[in-house]
C-alpha cells in the first residue's frame, strides 16, 4: 500500500494516474503521462496507483472509476481528468501553475 499522502505533503508537484490491470486506457495512457512528467515537468513526482492493489487508497481520493488522473500542487488539489481525457489537456491546465510554483 502507497502512502500517497505522505507524498502528496513532501512534494511540490505530484500528478497520480489510478488504473487497474484490465485497464487497456491506463495502460495506454501510462507512458506518455510519464514522458509528459519528464520532459515538460521535471520536478513533479509521478505516481501509479493501481485501484486492484490498494483500493484504499483510491476510494480514500474518491477514484470509483479508471483512469483517473489528480496533480497536486504545494499540496493542494490543482487538476483531476477522469476516464475520457487527452494528455494534451493536462498539460496546458497545469503548465501555468507549475510554472509558478516553480518560478
Amino acid at each position: 500500500m502507497m502512502d500517497l499522502e505522505s507524498l502528496i505533503s513532501k512534494q511540490p508537484a505530484v500528478m497520480a494516474l489510478f488504473g487497474g490491470p484490465d485497464c487497456g486506457v491506463c495502460h495506454a495512457v501510462r507512458p506518455r503521462l510519464e514522458a509528459l512528467v519528464s520532459e515538460a515537468f521535471p520536478n513533479m513526482q509521478f505516481v501509479y496507483v493501481d485501484c486492484a492493489d490498494d483500493p484504499a487508497t483510491c476510494a480514500q481520493h474518491m477514484v470509483f472509476t479508471v483512469p483517473v488522473v489528480k496533480v497536486w500542487l504545494d499540496g493542494r488539489l490543482a487538476g483531476e481528468w477522469a476516464r475520457a481525457f487527452s494528455v494534451e489537456a493536462i498539460r496546458a491546465a497545469i503548465q501555468r501553475p507549475y510554472e509558478l510554483l516553480f518560478s
